[in-house]
């Protein structure tokens, strides 16, 4: 998941290095391509522009997500065990109950008091929580939901044929990354919600800044990442070849061929729906030392049992079948 930026966007990113995004309003011109971000971006991701702001990542917008929560009154958090650290962060962070579970017990465990935490798109295997059955489990106990759709968000609705994704009063707060898909530099994350009062609760009083409030958990932060984002977003899904859907299409391309062609080797990839995939092998040991000794650093999955690969816009444009030779060459030794 470590983006490769497009260079118009790095170049933007230099020339507007100065720009803070904890003192936005003192910059007027980008704080009017900031709002054009946000419309463009909540579009391709729910499918209409939705209130939203700019984070330095899931990680911030998981945990502001609970804060609001936590402010009208929610008490518990229910996570399953895929749920991303970040939450559980968040939970501890902000003294909150929290709770372990699987999908399965949720409808016997959700109570009134509790803010569920839904993924779109696990870190380790791209896994998928239904929706829809979260939701409704939701409801009829009086339960809420927040997403978090950090890598998965911006092409999920294309892979599973949705005209939305729906955010609501049960279904409030959504999660996704800029620096991800489209690969916008980072730390650039944004929080879609269902209705504007839910980001002004998450600005606190700074009565040195002109404005006189500060949005967020931190403080001084690159407010650079705006116009760049806004480049990234256009090269990476806006004008590539079929628009969002032709990158979500593509991208899923590129771990089916992986997995295919590395099949001979002796990897077996499991994972998904998102793009994303653990390549796992007997020998897997020996393969990481010999990644390690050509300099290269794998994540792990499946509890040490494989290498987690996950499809970026950048392999596309750059080819990944180095990638497979690459790990041919460390099965084959």
């Amino acid at each position: 998941m470590i983006p490769d930026p497009p260079w118009p966007a790095r170049y933007e990113c230099a020339r507007w290095a100065h720009v803070n995004l904890g003192d936005i309003d003192s910059y007027p011109p980008i704080n009017s391509v900031l709002e054009d971000l946000l419309a463009r971006f909540t579009r391709i991701v729910v499918g209409r522009s939705m209130p939203a702001v700019l984070t330095s990542g899931a990680t911030e917008s998981n945990i502001l997500a609970l804060y609001y929560w936590r402010s009208i009154g929610k008490k518990r958090v229910i996570l399953f065990r895929h749920t991303h650290y970040s939450v559980l962060k968040g939970a501890k962070l902000l003294g909150m109950e929290y709770i372990l579970i699987t999908p399965e017990n949720l409808d016997k465990i959700a109570s009134p008091s509790d803010i569920i935490v839904a993924t779109l798109g696990t870190t380790e295997l791209g896994q998928v929580d239904d929706l829809n059955s979260v939701r409704s489990i939701a409801e009829s106990k009086g339960a809420h939901v927040h997403v978090d759709a950090a890598y998965y968000g911006a092409i999920y609705r294309y892979l599973h044929k949705l005209k939305y994704i729906v955010l609501d009063d049960v279904v409030a707060s959504l999660s996704v990354d800029l620096h991800k898909i489209p690969e916008a530099p980072p730390p650039a994350g944004v929080l879609i919600v269902n209705n504007k009062n839910i980001i002004n609760k998450l600005y606190f009083k700074a009565e040195y800044i002109p404005s006189g409030s500060q949005f967020g958990l931190l403080g001084t932060r690159p407010g650079c990442v705006i116009p760049a984002a806004s480049v990234a977003l256009r090269l990476t899904m806006e004008r590539w070849p079929g628009g969002p859907a032709g990158l979500a299409r593509d991208l899923q391309r590129v771990v089916d061929d992986i997995a295919i062609s590395l099949e001979r080797y002796g990897y077996r990839a499991v994972g998904g729906p998102a793009p994303i995939r653990c390549l796992i092998h007997d020998n897997i040991n020996k393969i990481l030392k010999y990644l390690h000794r050509k300099g290269f650093r794998a994540y792990t999955c499946s509890a040490g049992q494989g290498i987690r690969f996950v499809a970026m816009p950048h392999h596309i444009w750059k080819g990944y079948n180095w990638i497979i030779q690459l790990l041919a060459e460390a099965a084959r030794g």
